[in-house]
């Protein structure tokens, strides 16, 4: 990196204001919302209130004039034999329910040391916690999650939960279309002009950078929990010029955000963690469609799997934070780090696969099915306690303090200590017919 780098800020990974953020929490769980305001703030400023994203602000796009360290070739293929700097495959991500831009960033982060531009959403249908609306020569304004009790319609208007969700995942897909929007922009150029629109004055090196740096006819959506379901709906109806998607990775499809969408034309990889796989009923839900989408046709690669051992919140970047709060809350026994590894490894073999159009795949894509019913998964772990479970959440409301008590039983090693296992292991619920190939050896 050059010098002019090295002084460039990094993010925190909760932003602030902190309180704001807290207090979006506290209204997830709907009680006692000013005294849990300050409450959660104070857990938010413990648990990671000094933690920063191992980023710079800013940065020079790889490749870009003056770049010093380049992780991969530049190919000589212009016409003068100048070596042209590459252009990047995109994948634009959507973050769950409770989350933000920066709740993925290790997961985003990594794909994009593979090679990727990546392009993190922070969705203001109120499914974040909280977050703070900057505009020049205005106010600061705080915004934070809605839930369904707090709408209000107008002249007695019939509006259910289902309508909620719908318009909550059409808000979420016209952010999705103005983020392909400012990706056109800046490839043609108008990195500065964006720069200066931008209220939190970030940008003025990096997005004029951009500049013919992406590969726009290979963009990737992905998504988690209530993002996955997102990403799935931006994929009808299809094609869509505004939402050109090349493929989609779509990991713990929302099980209460609405209805999966089923018109699917494009390449489709579908993982779930060891906890969203247990229950039966979605678990079928989601192994149908998979089967659907290829047996009508509608695209002849999809999967479904299962990385066992792992808990919904596996992908995103608390466990890294508080180990033992992913271990002690939720059962997962895989080490929070070869998890994530195996979640982007397999986002990485599958956008090279759609990327290349080639019809066959490296490492886990390669496997035959291999558990079809889902028995695997459901005998992994009968007794597992999942956060994401409202049931799960009153016992923690009930119980604050037992956050600490779990910290200093992990700390002492005491009852209720899970042994951590490294070794990854998925099983494979639907899986295309494909040829698979070895990954090349050292010095091939």
């Amino acid at each position: 990196m050059s010098k002019e780098n090295a002084s460039l800020k990094q993010h925190d990974w909760v932003p602030r204001p902190i309180s704001v953020v807290a207090a979006g929490y506290a209204h997830f769980i709907h009680t006692g919302y000013t005294l849990l305001k300050w409450i959660f703030t104070g857990i938010l400023w413990s648990l990671a209130g000094r933690t920063k994203i191992p980023a710079v602000v800013d940065a020079p796009v790889l490749g870009s004039e003056g770049l010093e360290d380049s992780a991969i070739n530049l190919v000589n293929n212009s016409p003068t034999g100048r070596a042209l700097p590459p252009r990047f495959p995109v994948v634009i991500f959507s973050h769950g329910m409770a989350g933000m831009r920066t709740s993925y960033s290790q997961y985003c982060g990594e794909l994009a040391s593979r090679g990727y531009v990546v392009a993190a959403i922070e969705h203001r249908d109120g499914s974040g916690p909280g977050t703070l609306i900057k505009r020049h020569g205005k106010p600061d304004r705080p915004f934070r999650s809605i839930s369904f009790d707090e709408v209000k319609v107008e002249n007695n208007k019939q509006y259910s939960q289902d309508d909620f969700m719908t318009d909550r995942k059409a808000l979420r897909s016209a952010e999705v279309e103005e983020t392909v929007e400012l990706l056109h922009k800046l490839q043609n150029g108008h990195g500065h002009d964006i720069y200066k629109l931008n209220s939190r004055n970030e940008g003025s090196i990096s997005l004029s950078g951009f500049q013919k740096r992406l590969d726009l006819t290979n963009i990737i959506i992905a998504g988690h929990s209530a993002g996955a379901t997102l990403a799935m709906q931006t994929l009808s109806p299809s094609p869509n010029p505004k939402l050109p998607f090349k493929g989609a990775i779509i990991l713990d499809p929302g099980k209460r955000s609405g209805k999966l969408n089923e018109d699917i034309r494009v390449p489709t990889l579908i993982a779930n963690s060891g906890s969203w796989s247990r229950e039966i009923g979605h678990f079928n839900r989601v192994k149908n469609l998979t089967q659907q989408l290829m047996r009508d046709h509608l695209t002849p690669k999809a999967w479904f799997m299962t990385l066992l051992d792992t808990a919904h919140p596996s992908v995103t970047d608390a466990p890294l934070i508080e180990p033992w709060l992913l271990n002690f809350a939720t059962g997962a026994t895989l080490d929070v780090h070869a998890a994530l590894k195996a979640y982007v490894d397999i986002s990485d073999d599958f956008i090279r696969l759609v990327v290349s159009d080639r019809n066959e795949v490296l490492g886990v894509l390669g496997r035959a099915a291999n558990d079809p019913d889902g028995e695997v998964v459901r005998g992994e772990r009968e007794a597992h306690m999942d956060l994401t479970d409202p049931d799960e959440r009153e016992r923690v409301r009930n119980d604050l303090h037992s956050i600490e008590v779990l910290r200093q039983r992990h700390e002492g090693g005491g009852k209720g200590a899970a042994k951590i296992s490294e070794e990854v292991r998925w099983a494979v619920h639907v899986a295309p017919t494909i040829t698979p190939i070895s990954a090349p050896e050292n010095g091939d």
